[in-house]
């Protein structure tokens, strides 16, 4: 069970590199590999969910929230959000931007 889920891990991670047309689908692919991994490593180790799994899930949770939210405010302002095109974003929504970038890192 637990190399299912790690091979649906690594799926999302390479989807969500190929979805160059869909930043927000991206970055949700993204998110759901870290639920994935947890959830192969919870088959083949026992750990606490009240301490480790869900300390680490909550922080992926609000930093995945708030990268949403951020693309979904980028779009609104770019009205186009591809991958391929993210030249020049950071110019004019700079407060939204930094946001992202402090949330990625």
């Amino acid at each position: 069970m637990s190399i299912l889920f790690s091979l649906t891990a690594v799926v999302m991670v390479l989807k969500s590199f190929t979805k160059r047309k869909r930043a927000r689908v991206a970055w949700l692919l993204t998110i759901m590999n870290h639920f994935f991994v947890v959830l192969a490593i919870s088959f083949n180790e026992s750990f606490d969910y009240s301490s480790q799994g869900l300390l680490y899930l909550s922080g992926v949770f609000i930093a995945g929230a708030v990268g949403f939210v951020c693309l979904s405010r980028l779009k609104s302002i770019e009205k186009s959000l591809k991958l391929k095109q993210f030249h020049g974003v950071f110019a004019k929504a700079s407060c939204i931007s930094l946001c992202f970038f402090t949330v990625v890192s």
